[in-house]
């Protein structure tokens, strides 16, 4: 009797022992869900073990820690060989501001291109210089350097337009077939490369070696203070419920548009529900799901601009820019402001004073708006409808940049060991510097516009038939665009033949390439 009470006893001091900690054990647990891994710039923090009663504990493994670790600096000296790679400018804001800086910098994207760099150049033993050449001037550039076999360039960062234009001329060399680039590492943009790749050959590639991608990613920004004084829903919780769509979008602007002035006519200087260029066309047209080209299982380009949701989402663009003529204010119809020329300054005005309650353009006017005193938050442009899978953003083909390999270079094995480095020195250093400091947190100007960050950088893509322009279909869209003219049916039966050709042209000229 005794022995059993002694075990009751016993069970009924465990229980009041877990009744008494088990909240504390739960308050713990929860409170280490709630810390967010912290992303690690230098690479050099490993995976702490936390020691209770004699067990090891480990944290949750952080993802880019796991990623980092993938890559060792090969064991080389390359006898401090000057590798030179050819980028652009020096004209605008889109020259080249991730392959070389002189020295550090208060600016962190720019101060991460330095410790980039210098870590590389002490590990490899050279010395980056670049080269820097005007965009329009590139292709004839290396076509020069190509043909005289001179090793001006060990390396070249083309936009996706040169770039493709340089592998039908046969001017790069493939770089699945280097040594040191491996395409499958994280810093590699995995969805633009599958997308203008032909028969599984990659001739230039794009990702962390370049903050130029997200930089000309199209992206959606709405003025906090309209839409307030509209009395709208949270436009965040729609994004995130995957209910961001044309319609909704349509709605939600529909009651926005105002004649400030009082004339009678809306112009540039009244408020409209969005603002924007006419390269936007592309920006809705992407975002809506449709290609112009699709690939095949054999990674050959197909003509895929076909079926009623084609003409669907065409018909919602138009309306979009066009419909009633007081939604959106094109930059392009107001050629005569004090801007001048620079017509996409004239919408920047309207979304900076109050005057748009949405704003279209790329990445990189995020930065532009650092001065806008109203708050304003960014989301991704919208889906076709509820039941589309993602939110898709393109990629403008001019701004973007990639790494390339000229033909008939003096050492193919050390230029791709140099650029896969390069990648992933900007996987450590530059991508956290531009896309956690300086765009989630500099100029983004909340937590959720961070959140939509990650959706809108997520769902990038590259159409090659956007890229090589086939048919010259997107030009003749933004040409009716801007010319009132609703009558894609007809423009998209006049391209057809012109586009297969062209994509039949691609393919031999692939199969030429080694």
């Amino acid at each position: 009797m005794k022995e059993k009470l002694n075990k009751k006893t016993k069970i009924c001091a465990l229980i009041l022992v877990a009744v008494i900690f088990l909240p504390a054990i739960f308050s713990c647990a929860k409170d280490k869900e709630d810390v967010p891994s912290d992303i690690n710039v230098t690479g050099e923090n490993n995976q702490a073990a936390a020691v209770d009663n004699g067990e090891e504990e480990s944290k949750p493994a952080d993802p880019r820690q796991i990623n980092l670790d993938l890559y060792d600096y090969p064991d080389v000296n390359y006898d401090q060989h000057e590798f030179k790679i050819l980028i652009r400018g020096q004209q605008d804001e889109w020259d080249s501001q991730d392959i070389v800086a002189e020295e550090d910098s208060a600016d962190v994207v720019e101060s991460a291109v330095y410790k980039r760099n210098l870590e590389i150049e002490e590990k490899l033993n050279i010395k980056i210089t670049g080269v820097w050449v005007l965009i329009g001037e590139q292709i004839s550039k290396l076509k020069k350097a190509v043909t005289a076999g001179d090793n001006s360039y060990d390396a070249v960062m083309l936009n996706l337009e040169d770039a493709s234009n340089a592998t039908k001329q046969g001017l790069l060399i493939n770089l699945a077939d280097t040594s040191g680039v491996n395409l499958s590492n994280p810093w590699w943009d995995q969805s633009i490369m599958q997308e203008t790749s032909v028969m599984n050959k990659t001739y230039f590639a794009t990702g962390d070696i370049s903050i130029m991608d997200n930089d000309g990613t199209w992206t959606m920004m709405f003025n906090k203070k309209i839409l307030k004084d509209l009395e709208l829903p949270d436009i965040y919780d729609i994004v995130k419920k995957g209910e961001w769509t044309v319609d909704k979008f349509m709605e939600l602007g529909k009651g926005a548009t105002f004649d400030l002035d009082g004339d009678g006519v809306i112009t540039y200087l009244d408020q409209v529900a969005f603002a924007t260029t006419a390269d936007s066309v592309q920006g809705l047209f992407y975002s809506q799901g449709l290609r112009i080209v699709k690939k095949d299982e054999n990674d050959l380009p197909y003509y895929a601009l076909t079926g009623d949701a084609v003409m669907t989402s065409l018909e919602k663009l138009y309306e979009v820019f066009r419909g009633n003529g007081d939604f959106t204010m094109l930059s392009g119809d107001y050629p005569n402001t004090p801007h001048g020329g620079s017509t996409h300054l004239v919408v920047q005005d309207a979304f900076e004073q109050n005057r748009a309650l949405f704003y279209g353009e790329v990445m990189q006017c995020v930065k532009r708006l650092r001065q806008m005193e109203t708050e304003f938050g960014i989301i991704p442009f919208p889906k076709a409808n509820a039941e589309q899978k993602q939110y898709n953003t393109y990629v403008h083909s001019w701004a973007s940049a990639t790494a390339a390999i000229p033909r008939g270079g003096d050492n193919d094995d050390r230029t791709s060991a140099i650029i896969e480095a390069l990648a992933y020195g900007g996987y450590k250093y530059i991508t956290p510097a531009y896309y956690d400091v300086a765009l989630k947190s500099k100029y983004a100007r909340d937590d959720e516009s961070s959140e939509m960050l990650d959706i809108i950088l997520d769902g990038r893509l590259a159409d090659l038939g956007y890229v090589d322009k086939y048919g010259g279909l997107m030009g003749n869209f933004q040409s009716n665009i801007t010319g009132k003219k609703n009558i894609f049916a007809s423009t998209i039966e006049k391209a057809e033949a012109k586009i297969q050709k062209d994509i039949d042209k691609a393919i031999e000229k692939y199969d030429e390439l080694p």
